[in-house]
Formats: structure tokens, sequence, C-alpha cells
């Protein structure tokens, strides 16, 4: 998934960490946060893991996760693996909190040959 937030107050996704839950009516299909200092810091910050694909990964199948800072948004993109099988219902909602900011959205995601797809 990708997309952009607007914080209503300053962070800092590098000290703060990043946190992302998908689920739908019927329970959460999916959790995984990023620590405090997993995230690089640079002008783009990043987290990579490459064994998540694997099933080997220290983040709950976080894969890549991408912030980049533009003015007071932050345009992000979170790549993971997990087991989806209960995602039976388009309708679900996505949650991302860094520090105390939180942005949720819920919509109608769209099956795809490799899982479901939101564009945020």
């Amino acid at each position: 998934m990708h997309g952009a937030l607007t914080p209503a107050t300053p962070i800092d996704p590098v000290g703060e960490g990043f946190e992302v839950v998908l689920r739908n009516a019927d329970a959460v299909l999916y959790h995984a946060a990023l620590l405090p200092g997993d995230l690089s810091r640079a002008r783009r910050s990043t987290f990579l893991d490459r064994a998540a694909a694997s099933g080997r990964g220290r983040r709950n199948g976080l894969f890549r996760v991408s912030l980049l800072r533009r003015e007071r948004r932050y345009h992000f993109a979170v790549q993971a693996y997990a087991d989806l099988t209960g995602a039976t219902l388009p309708t679900m909602t996505i949650r991302i909190a860094i520090g105390d900011d939180v942005f949720v959205s819920a919509a109608d995601w769209r099956r795809t040959r490799f899982g479901w797809a939101l564009d945020f």
C-alpha cells in the first residue's frame, strides 16, 4: 500500500516508530510495528528486511517501509508478507500510527493475483 499522511503535530517516525494494523469486520488481519530506530534517518526514511519474504523477518512480515517528507506531508509505502486468508471481505480498515498520531482509512480493497491492494 502507499499514500500520503498529513500529521496534525510534528512527528519523528525514526524516533517514535511506525505501526500498521489491517482489519475487516471479522478480525484483525495483520499487525506489525517498527521500533524506534528501525527506520533509517535520511530524507527518505526506509526499513528493509529481505528475510520477511521467506517468513524469517524481524517485524512480523514487514518487508519494506519507506517514508518521504515533503513539506508537511509524509508519503509512505509499505510492503509486507502475511497470511491474509481471513481477508474474505473487500471492505477493510487500515490504521497507521506514528507515535501518538493515528491515521485511519476504511475502504474497499481490490483482490489481485498477488493478494489485496489499496491505494490509500
